[in-house]
């Protein structure tokens, strides 16, 4: 999946911008991004990134693809998933990630990356 490509691009990206003369090794990172440290960002990353590999877990048994064929543009409907299954799916994503969903977001699943965003911003 792309999204291990997409971490380790987010990494170097850190890295280089990393300045170690101008810190302590006992001071913590700067704050970056919404006052994230560079490493919480990449923890941050890196859950989201389990979060869809466990999205992809759950999904690959509704689907009537291979899973080399998914891809982030994949249309559910035309990989097989119905809208009973659909269900299934959210219920399942929010049981293991314990998370919940909105109907409405669940209803305009056209995509796995659909699937992504809702779960990158759920309700608490």
């Amino acid at each position: 999946m792309a999204g291990l490509e997409e971490l380790a691009a987010l990494k170097a990206a850190l890295e280089a911008e990393a300045d170690p003369m101008s810190q302590d090794e006992d001071t913590p990172d700067d704050p970056i991004e919404g006052g994230l440290t560079a490493e919480s960002q990449a923890e941050q990353v890196a859950t989201t990134e389990s979060q869809k590999e466990e999205v992809v877990r759950i999904l690959l048994p509704h689907l009537a693809i291979a899973p080399e064929e998914m891809t982030p543009a994949l249309s559910l409907t035309q990989a097989g998933l119905g809208k009973i299954a659909r269900w299934t799916v959210a219920t399942a994503i929010e049981q293991e990630l314990k998370i919940t969903l909105p109907d409405s977001e669940i209803l305009n699943w056209k995509t796995l990356e659909d699937i992504f965003a809702s779960i990158e911003n759920p309700q608490i």
